[in-house]
Protein backbone atom coordinates (compact mmCIF):
# COMPACT_ATOMS: atom_id res chain seq x y z
CA UNK A 1 0.00 0.00 0.00
CA UNK A 2 1.40 3.47 -0.89
CA UNK A 3 2.85 5.36 2.07
CA UNK A 4 0.55 8.33 1.47
CA UNK A 5 -2.56 6.17 1.88
CA UNK A 6 -1.11 4.49 4.98
CA UNK A 7 -0.48 7.90 6.53
CA UNK A 8 -4.00 9.13 5.72
CA UNK A 9 -5.52 6.02 7.28
CA UNK A 10 -3.26 6.38 10.33
CA UNK A 11 -4.33 10.00 10.71
CA UNK A 12 -8.02 9.08 10.57
CA UNK A 13 -7.40 6.38 13.16
CA UNK A 14 -5.59 8.90 15.37
CA UNK A 15 -8.48 11.36 15.16
CA UNK A 16 -10.89 8.54 15.97
CA UNK A 17 -8.93 7.70 19.11
CA UNK A 18 -8.91 11.38 20.14
CA UNK A 19 -12.70 11.68 20.05
CA UNK A 20 -13.33 8.18 21.40
CA UNK A 21 -13.91 9.30 25.04
CA UNK A 22 -16.77 11.63 24.14
CA UNK A 23 -18.35 8.97 21.95
CA UNK A 24 -18.38 6.21 24.56
CA UNK A 25 -19.54 8.20 27.59
CA UNK A 26 -23.10 7.88 28.86
CA UNK A 27 -24.79 10.53 26.75
CA UNK A 28 -27.95 10.59 28.87
CA UNK A 29 -25.93 12.18 31.68
CA UNK A 30 -24.73 14.88 29.31
CA UNK A 31 -28.23 16.08 28.51
CA UNK A 32 -28.74 17.53 31.98
CA UNK A 33 -25.92 20.09 31.64
CA UNK A 34 -25.88 23.35 29.66
CA UNK A 35 -24.34 23.29 26.18
CA UNK A 36 -21.32 25.41 27.13
CA UNK A 37 -20.42 23.18 30.06
CA UNK A 38 -20.71 20.04 27.99
CA UNK A 39 -18.52 21.52 25.25
CA UNK A 40 -15.89 22.69 27.75
CA UNK A 41 -15.73 19.26 29.36
CA UNK A 42 -15.49 17.54 25.99
CA UNK A 43 -12.56 19.57 24.69
CA UNK A 44 -10.79 19.15 28.05
CA UNK A 45 -11.19 15.37 27.82
CA UNK A 46 -9.87 15.41 24.25
CA UNK A 47 -6.92 17.59 25.28
CA UNK A 48 -5.97 15.11 28.01
CA UNK A 49 -6.29 12.34 25.44
CA UNK A 50 -3.87 14.20 23.15
CA UNK A 51 -1.35 14.68 25.96
CA UNK A 52 -1.33 11.00 26.94
CA UNK A 53 -1.04 9.88 23.31
CA UNK A 54 1.95 12.22 22.85
CA UNK A 55 4.11 9.65 24.64
CA UNK A 56 3.55 7.25 21.73
CA UNK A 57 4.37 9.91 19.11
CA UNK A 58 7.79 10.91 20.43
CA UNK A 59 9.60 9.07 17.64
CA UNK A 60 10.84 6.29 19.93
CA UNK A 61 8.34 3.63 18.87
CA UNK A 62 10.16 1.84 16.08
CA UNK A 63 7.04 0.40 14.42
CA UNK A 64 5.53 3.86 13.91
CA UNK A 65 8.73 5.49 12.63
CA UNK A 66 9.34 2.63 10.18
CA UNK A 67 5.82 2.46 8.74
CA UNK A 68 4.66 6.07 9.00
CA UNK A 69 8.00 7.86 8.97
CA UNK A 70 9.64 10.07 11.56
CA UNK A 71 8.42 13.12 9.65
CA UNK A 72 4.74 12.18 10.04
CA UNK A 73 5.10 11.07 13.66
CA UNK A 74 6.86 14.24 14.83
CA UNK A 75 4.56 16.50 12.82
CA UNK A 76 1.56 14.99 14.59
CA UNK A 77 3.32 15.14 17.96
CA UNK A 78 4.32 18.79 17.67
CA UNK A 79 1.17 20.19 16.08
CA UNK A 80 -1.35 18.46 18.30
CA UNK A 81 0.56 19.49 21.41
CA UNK A 82 -0.38 23.03 20.38
CA UNK A 83 -3.99 21.97 19.82
CA UNK A 84 -4.08 20.52 23.34
CA UNK A 85 -2.62 23.73 24.74
CA UNK A 86 -5.25 25.82 22.94
CA UNK A 87 -8.08 23.60 24.19
CA UNK A 88 -6.83 23.70 27.78
CA UNK A 89 -6.38 27.48 27.77
CA UNK A 90 -9.88 28.03 26.39
CA UNK A 91 -11.95 25.46 28.27
CA UNK A 92 -12.17 27.18 31.72
CA UNK A 93 -13.68 30.29 30.10
CA UNK A 94 -16.45 28.33 28.38
CA UNK A 95 -18.08 27.04 31.58
CA UNK A 96 -21.35 28.71 32.57
CA UNK A 97 -22.19 26.80 35.76
CA UNK A 98 -21.08 28.18 39.13
CA UNK A 99 -18.82 26.29 41.47
CA UNK A 100 -20.16 24.67 44.62
CA UNK A 101 -20.58 27.19 47.47
CA UNK A 102 -17.65 27.20 49.89
CA UNK A 103 -19.89 25.97 52.69
CA UNK A 104 -21.06 22.98 50.64
CA UNK A 105 -18.26 21.59 48.45
CA UNK A 106 -18.76 18.46 46.39
CA UNK A 107 -18.21 16.74 43.07
CA UNK A 108 -19.38 18.19 39.77
CA UNK A 109 -23.13 17.92 39.20
CA UNK A 110 -25.69 19.14 36.70
CA UNK A 111 -25.94 22.42 38.64
CA UNK A 112 -22.42 23.04 39.94
CA UNK A 113 -18.78 22.63 38.96
CA UNK A 114 -16.73 20.44 41.27
CA UNK A 115 -13.67 22.65 41.52
CA UNK A 116 -11.73 22.37 44.78
CA UNK A 117 -8.37 23.68 45.94
CA UNK A 118 -6.31 20.69 44.83
CA UNK A 119 -8.19 20.45 41.55
CA UNK A 120 -7.67 24.12 40.77
CA UNK A 121 -3.96 24.07 41.64
CA UNK A 122 -3.31 20.88 39.64
CA UNK A 123 -5.08 22.32 36.58
CA UNK A 124 -3.19 25.61 36.68
CA UNK A 125 0.15 23.87 37.31
CA UNK A 126 -0.45 21.46 34.42
CA UNK A 127 -1.26 24.35 32.10
CA UNK A 128 1.87 26.28 33.12
CA UNK A 129 4.03 23.19 32.59
CA UNK A 130 2.48 22.60 29.16
CA UNK A 131 3.16 26.20 28.15
CA UNK A 132 6.77 25.67 29.25
CA UNK A 133 7.05 22.50 27.14
CA UNK A 134 5.80 24.20 23.98
CA UNK A 135 7.88 27.34 24.59
CA UNK A 136 11.09 25.36 25.14
CA UNK A 137 10.43 23.20 22.08
CA UNK A 138 9.91 26.28 19.90
CA UNK A 139 12.76 28.34 21.35
CA UNK A 140 15.44 25.75 22.10
CA UNK A 141 17.77 26.80 19.30
CA UNK A 142 17.39 30.52 20.02
CA UNK A 143 18.05 29.87 23.72
CA UNK A 144 21.12 27.76 22.77
CA UNK A 145 19.91 25.02 25.11
CA UNK A 146 21.96 21.81 25.03
CA UNK A 147 20.11 19.04 23.23
CA UNK A 148 20.52 16.57 26.12
CA UNK A 149 19.27 19.14 28.64
CA UNK A 150 16.26 19.94 26.49
CA UNK A 151 15.33 16.27 26.00
CA UNK A 152 15.47 15.55 29.73
CA UNK A 153 13.51 18.71 30.56
CA UNK A 154 10.95 17.92 27.86
CA UNK A 155 10.42 14.41 29.19
CA UNK A 156 10.21 15.54 32.83
CA UNK A 157 7.70 18.31 32.07
CA UNK A 158 5.64 15.90 29.96
CA UNK A 159 5.35 13.53 32.91
CA UNK A 160 4.37 16.42 35.21
CA UNK A 161 1.74 17.73 32.78
CA UNK A 162 0.18 14.31 32.24
CA UNK A 163 0.15 13.39 35.93
CA UNK A 164 -1.33 16.73 37.01
CA UNK A 165 -3.80 16.74 34.13
CA UNK A 166 -4.97 13.23 34.92
CA UNK A 167 -5.36 14.12 38.60
CA UNK A 168 -7.25 17.31 37.70
CA UNK A 169 -9.76 15.45 35.53
CA UNK A 170 -10.25 12.67 38.07
CA UNK A 171 -10.65 15.15 40.93
CA UNK A 172 -13.04 17.70 39.44
CA UNK A 173 -14.38 16.25 36.19
CA UNK A 174 -18.07 15.58 35.66
CA UNK A 175 -17.98 12.87 33.01
CA UNK A 176 -14.95 11.16 34.51
CA UNK A 177 -17.26 9.92 37.26
CA UNK A 178 -18.41 7.35 34.72
CA UNK A 179 -16.48 4.11 35.20
CA UNK A 180 -15.90 3.62 31.47
CA UNK A 181 -13.96 6.88 31.21
CA UNK A 182 -12.11 6.26 34.46
CA UNK A 183 -10.88 2.92 33.14
CA UNK A 184 -9.99 4.44 29.76
CA UNK A 185 -7.89 7.33 31.08
CA UNK A 186 -6.22 5.33 33.83
CA UNK A 187 -5.33 2.60 31.33
CA UNK A 188 -3.97 5.14 28.84
CA UNK A 189 -1.96 6.80 31.62
CA UNK A 190 -0.49 3.45 32.62
CA UNK A 191 0.41 2.64 29.00
CA UNK A 192 2.08 6.05 28.64
CA UNK A 193 4.08 5.39 31.81
CA UNK A 194 5.07 1.95 30.53
CA UNK A 195 6.27 3.44 27.24
CA UNK A 196 8.55 5.76 29.22
CA UNK A 197 9.71 2.91 31.44
CA UNK A 198 10.57 0.84 28.37
CA UNK A 199 12.56 3.64 26.72
CA UNK A 200 14.37 4.99 29.77
CA UNK A 201 14.61 2.01 32.18
CA UNK A 202 14.10 -1.41 30.59
CA UNK A 203 15.79 -0.71 27.26
CA UNK A 204 18.97 0.70 28.92
CA UNK A 205 19.14 -2.47 31.01
CA UNK A 206 19.07 -4.66 27.91
CA UNK A 207 21.56 -2.37 26.15
CA UNK A 208 24.05 -2.80 28.98
CA UNK A 209 24.48 -6.42 27.85
CA UNK A 210 24.94 -5.49 24.17
CA UNK A 211 27.83 -3.04 24.04
CA UNK A 212 29.49 -2.15 20.74
CA UNK A 213 33.25 -1.78 20.37
CA UNK A 214 34.86 1.12 18.52
CA UNK A 215 36.92 -0.32 15.66
CA UNK A 216 37.81 2.82 13.71
CA UNK A 217 37.69 6.61 13.95
CA UNK A 218 38.57 8.30 10.67
CA UNK A 219 38.73 12.08 10.41
CA UNK A 220 37.14 12.86 7.06
CA UNK A 221 37.28 16.66 7.24
CA UNK A 222 38.27 19.16 9.91
CA UNK A 223 34.85 18.89 11.58
CA UNK A 224 33.54 15.51 10.43
CA UNK A 225 34.62 11.98 11.26
CA UNK A 226 33.51 8.45 10.49
CA UNK A 227 32.89 6.34 13.59
CA UNK A 228 32.87 2.58 12.96
CA UNK A 229 31.49 0.29 15.66
CA UNK A 230 31.23 -3.48 15.89
CA UNK A 231 28.63 -5.58 17.67
CA UNK A 232 30.40 -8.01 19.98
CA UNK A 233 27.70 -10.67 20.20
CA UNK A 234 24.81 -11.62 17.96
CA UNK A 235 23.94 -10.02 14.65
CA UNK A 236 23.27 -6.40 13.81
CA UNK A 237 19.69 -5.17 14.03
CA UNK A 238 17.73 -5.00 10.81
CA UNK A 239 18.77 -1.77 9.09
CA UNK A 240 17.43 -0.20 5.91
CA UNK A 241 19.23 2.52 3.90
CA UNK A 242 18.40 5.99 5.17
CA UNK A 243 17.60 4.98 8.74
CA UNK A 244 19.09 6.37 11.95
CA UNK A 245 19.89 5.18 15.46
CA UNK A 246 20.16 6.52 19.01
CA UNK A 247 23.68 6.29 20.45
CA UNK A 248 25.03 6.42 23.99
CA UNK A 249 28.69 6.68 24.88
CA UNK A 250 30.29 5.50 28.11
CA UNK A 251 27.18 4.10 29.76
CA UNK A 252 23.81 2.62 28.87
CA UNK A 253 22.00 4.98 31.26
CA UNK A 254 19.18 6.96 29.62
CA UNK A 255 21.13 10.20 29.16
CA UNK A 256 23.00 11.53 27.27
CA UNK A 257 21.77 10.01 24.02
CA UNK A 258 21.86 11.42 20.50
CA UNK A 259 20.46 10.40 17.09
CA UNK A 260 22.81 9.76 14.16
CA UNK A 261 22.10 8.62 10.61
CA UNK A 262 23.61 5.28 9.68
CA UNK A 263 26.10 5.86 6.86
CA UNK A 264 27.48 2.37 6.17
CA UNK A 265 26.58 -1.17 7.22
CA UNK A 266 28.60 -4.38 6.96
CA UNK A 267 26.47 -7.26 8.20
CA UNK A 268 29.19 -9.85 7.60
CA UNK A 269 31.63 -8.01 9.88
CA UNK A 270 28.78 -6.92 12.20
CA UNK A 271 29.94 -3.33 11.77
CA UNK A 272 28.25 -0.03 11.04
CA UNK A 273 29.65 3.44 10.45
CA UNK A 274 28.24 6.82 11.39
CA UNK A 275 29.22 10.11 9.78
CA UNK A 276 29.36 12.62 12.65
CA UNK A 277 29.95 16.35 12.79
CA UNK A 278 31.63 17.79 15.89
CA UNK A 279 29.13 20.31 17.25
CA UNK A 280 29.30 19.89 21.03
CA UNK A 281 30.72 18.02 24.01
CA UNK A 282 29.08 14.69 23.15
CA UNK A 283 30.41 14.48 19.59
CA UNK A 284 33.82 15.83 20.66
CA UNK A 285 34.11 13.01 23.21
CA UNK A 286 33.23 10.47 20.53
CA UNK A 287 35.94 11.82 18.24
CA UNK A 288 38.53 11.43 21.02
CA UNK A 289 37.43 7.91 22.02
CA UNK A 290 39.96 5.07 22.03
CA UNK A 291 39.90 2.24 19.51
CA UNK A 292 38.70 -0.96 21.14
CA UNK A 293 36.57 0.71 23.80
CA UNK A 294 33.45 -1.34 24.45
CA UNK A 295 31.26 1.48 25.66
CA UNK A 296 28.97 2.27 22.74
CA UNK A 297 25.29 1.44 23.15
CA UNK A 298 22.72 1.86 20.40
CA UNK A 299 19.00 1.66 19.81
CA UNK A 300 18.35 0.94 16.13
CA UNK A 301 16.93 1.38 13.62
CA UNK A 302 14.38 4.16 13.15
CA UNK A 303 12.77 6.11 10.32
CA UNK A 304 11.79 5.42 6.73
CA UNK A 305 13.69 8.18 4.92
CA UNK A 306 14.45 7.25 1.28
CA UNK A 307 13.10 3.73 1.82
CA UNK A 308 11.52 3.61 -1.63
CA UNK A 309 14.37 5.39 -3.45
CA UNK A 310 15.83 2.29 -5.07
CA UNK A 311 12.44 0.74 -5.90
CA UNK A 312 11.40 3.41 -8.38
CA UNK A 313 12.03 3.69 -12.09
CA UNK A 314 12.33 7.48 -11.85
CA UNK A 315 15.71 9.25 -11.70
CA UNK A 316 16.80 10.04 -8.13
CA UNK A 317 18.04 13.43 -6.96
CA UNK A 318 19.65 13.59 -3.52
CA UNK A 319 20.07 17.07 -2.05
CA UNK A 320 22.34 17.14 1.01
CA UNK A 321 23.32 20.06 3.19
CA UNK A 322 26.52 19.42 5.15
CA UNK A 323 26.19 16.47 7.51
CA UNK A 324 22.86 15.74 5.82
CA UNK A 325 24.95 13.63 3.45
CA UNK A 326 25.07 10.80 6.03
CA UNK A 327 21.84 8.89 5.20
CA UNK A 328 22.58 9.16 1.48
CA UNK A 329 25.82 7.23 1.96
CA UNK A 330 23.85 4.16 3.00
CA UNK A 331 21.48 4.58 0.04
CA UNK A 332 24.40 4.90 -2.39
CA UNK A 333 26.12 1.91 -0.83
CA UNK A 334 22.96 -0.15 -1.35
CA UNK A 335 22.67 1.14 -4.93
CA UNK A 336 26.20 -0.09 -5.58
CA UNK A 337 25.41 -3.46 -3.99
CA UNK A 338 22.36 -4.09 -6.19
CA UNK A 339 23.97 -2.54 -9.31
CA UNK A 340 21.27 0.13 -9.51
CA UNK A 341 20.90 1.31 -13.12
CA UNK A 342 18.70 4.42 -12.81
CA UNK A 343 20.21 7.88 -12.85
CA UNK A 344 21.29 9.18 -9.41
CA UNK A 345 22.26 12.83 -9.09
CA UNK A 346 23.62 14.20 -5.81
CA UNK A 347 23.59 17.94 -5.07
CA UNK A 348 25.89 18.44 -2.09
CA UNK A 349 26.21 21.82 -0.39
CA UNK A 350 28.71 23.09 2.18
CA UNK A 351 29.89 26.41 3.53
CA UNK A 352 33.61 25.79 2.86
CA UNK A 353 35.53 23.65 0.39
CA UNK A 354 37.40 21.74 3.08
CA UNK A 355 34.05 20.49 4.39
CA UNK A 356 33.36 18.59 1.16
CA UNK A 357 33.58 14.81 1.50
CA UNK A 358 34.80 12.78 -1.46
CA UNK A 359 31.80 10.45 -1.65
CA UNK A 360 33.12 8.17 -4.39
CA UNK A 361 36.36 7.61 -2.49
CA UNK A 362 34.70 7.11 0.90
CA UNK A 363 32.47 4.26 -0.24
CA UNK A 364 34.22 3.34 -3.52
CA UNK A 365 31.47 4.15 -6.00
CA UNK A 366 33.55 3.94 -9.17
CA UNK A 367 31.35 1.08 -10.41
CA UNK A 368 28.15 3.08 -9.91
CA UNK A 369 28.18 4.61 -13.38
CA UNK A 370 24.73 6.18 -13.02
CA UNK A 371 25.92 8.55 -10.25
CA UNK A 372 26.76 12.21 -10.81
CA UNK A 373 27.73 14.64 -8.06
CA UNK A 374 27.44 18.43 -7.98
CA UNK A 375 29.01 20.39 -5.13
CA UNK A 376 27.90 23.84 -4.02
CA UNK A 377 30.01 26.04 -1.74
CA UNK A 378 28.60 29.20 -0.16
CA UNK A 379 31.99 30.72 0.79
CA UNK A 380 34.36 29.53 -1.98
CA UNK A 381 38.01 30.35 -2.51
CA UNK A 382 39.27 31.69 -5.82
CA UNK A 383 40.45 28.20 -6.77
CA UNK A 384 37.00 26.61 -6.45
CA UNK A 385 35.41 25.80 -9.83
CA UNK A 386 32.02 24.37 -8.84
CA UNK A 387 28.68 26.06 -8.19
CA UNK A 388 28.76 28.88 -5.64
CA UNK A 389 26.16 30.16 -3.21
CA UNK A 390 23.33 28.40 -1.41
CA UNK A 391 21.23 25.41 -2.38
CA UNK A 392 18.59 27.61 -4.00
CA UNK A 393 16.37 27.65 -7.05
CA UNK A 394 19.07 28.92 -9.40
CA UNK A 395 21.72 26.39 -8.34
CA UNK A 396 19.27 23.48 -8.27
CA UNK A 397 18.02 24.35 -11.74
CA UNK A 398 21.56 24.75 -13.07
CA UNK A 399 22.66 21.44 -11.57
CA UNK A 400 19.67 19.54 -12.98
CA UNK A 401 20.23 21.03 -16.42
CA UNK A 402 23.88 19.95 -16.37
CA UNK A 403 22.77 16.44 -15.39
CA UNK A 404 20.12 16.53 -18.15
CA UNK A 405 17.29 15.87 -15.73
CA UNK A 406 13.69 17.08 -15.90
CA UNK A 407 12.69 17.93 -12.31
CA UNK A 408 9.07 16.88 -12.90
CA UNK A 409 10.26 13.36 -13.70
CA UNK A 410 12.58 12.89 -10.69
CA UNK A 411 12.25 11.72 -7.11
CA UNK A 412 13.84 14.18 -4.69
CA UNK A 413 15.31 13.31 -1.29
CA UNK A 414 16.42 16.15 0.97
CA UNK A 415 18.46 16.02 4.17
CA UNK A 416 20.13 18.83 6.08
CA UNK A 417 19.30 21.70 8.43
CA UNK A 418 15.58 22.51 8.71
CA UNK A 419 15.97 25.92 7.05
CA UNK A 420 17.82 24.34 4.13
CA UNK A 421 15.05 21.73 3.70
CA UNK A 422 12.37 24.43 3.72
CA UNK A 423 14.26 26.52 1.16
CA UNK A 424 14.84 23.49 -1.08
CA UNK A 425 11.20 22.43 -0.97
CA UNK A 426 10.15 25.99 -1.85
CA UNK A 427 12.55 25.93 -4.82
CA UNK A 428 11.20 22.58 -6.01
CA UNK A 429 7.66 23.98 -5.82
CA UNK A 430 8.74 26.70 -8.26
CA UNK A 431 10.04 23.95 -10.54
CA UNK A 432 6.55 22.36 -10.43
CA UNK A 433 7.75 19.21 -8.68
CA UNK A 434 4.75 17.41 -7.09
CA UNK A 435 4.92 17.06 -3.31
CA UNK A 436 4.48 13.29 -3.69
CA UNK A 437 7.91 13.21 -5.40
CA UNK A 438 9.70 14.92 -2.49
CA UNK A 439 10.88 13.09 0.62
CA UNK A 440 12.45 14.90 3.57
CA UNK A 441 12.87 14.13 7.26
CA UNK A 442 13.03 16.84 9.90
CA UNK A 443 13.12 16.93 13.69
CA UNK A 444 11.85 20.53 13.97
CA UNK A 445 9.26 22.41 11.93
CA UNK A 446 9.02 26.07 11.03
CA UNK A 447 5.32 26.55 10.46
CA UNK A 448 5.96 30.00 9.02
CA UNK A 449 7.86 28.48 6.09
CA UNK A 450 5.86 28.75 2.87
CA UNK A 451 6.51 25.28 1.48
CA UNK A 452 4.04 22.74 0.07
CA UNK A 453 4.82 20.30 2.88
CA UNK A 454 4.25 22.89 5.61
CA UNK A 455 1.01 24.04 4.02
CA UNK A 456 -0.21 20.45 3.67
CA UNK A 457 0.76 19.68 7.26
CA UNK A 458 -1.02 22.76 8.60
CA UNK A 459 -4.09 22.01 6.50
CA UNK A 460 -4.20 18.47 7.84
CA UNK A 461 -3.94 19.69 11.43
CA UNK A 462 -6.55 22.44 10.96
CA UNK A 463 -9.02 20.07 9.30
CA UNK A 464 -8.48 17.52 12.06
CA UNK A 465 -8.96 20.15 14.77
CA UNK A 466 -12.14 21.48 13.14
CA UNK A 467 -13.45 17.93 12.90
CA UNK A 468 -12.78 17.41 16.61
CA UNK A 469 -14.57 20.66 17.48
CA UNK A 470 -17.50 19.76 15.20
CA UNK A 471 -17.94 16.36 16.86
CA UNK A 472 -17.71 18.01 20.30
CA UNK A 473 -20.40 20.56 19.36
CA UNK A 474 -22.59 17.83 17.86
CA UNK A 475 -22.36 15.72 21.00
CA UNK A 476 -23.09 18.77 23.13
CA UNK A 477 -26.22 19.63 21.15
CA UNK A 478 -27.61 16.16 20.47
Amino acid sequence: MPKTIVRHLAYLFYLGVLILPILVLDHEAALIRPFRDQLSSYIALIALNILLLEFFLSGRIRFLSRHLGLDWVLQTHQLFARVALAFLVIHPFIYSLPNHPNHSPGPATSEYLGMNGAGLISGIAALIALIAIVALALGREEAKMRYETWRFTHMLLAVIVSALGLYHVLAVGFYIQQHTLQIYYLSLGILAALSLAWTYILKPLTQSREAYAITKIENITSQQFLLTIKKLSGSLPKIQPGQYLWLKYGSSKPYPENPFSIALVNHEQKEMSLLIKVVGDFTAQLQQARIGERIIYIDAAYGDFAQHALNSEKPIVMIAGGIGLAPFLSVLSKAKEIAFKNKIHCIYGNRLEDQIIDITKLIQLADLKSLTIETIVSEPTAAYTGLCGMIDLNNIQTSLQKAQLNPKECLFFICGPSAMIDATEAALEQLAVPLAQIDAEKFQYNLAAHTPRTQATLARCIIGTLLIIAVSVWRSLS
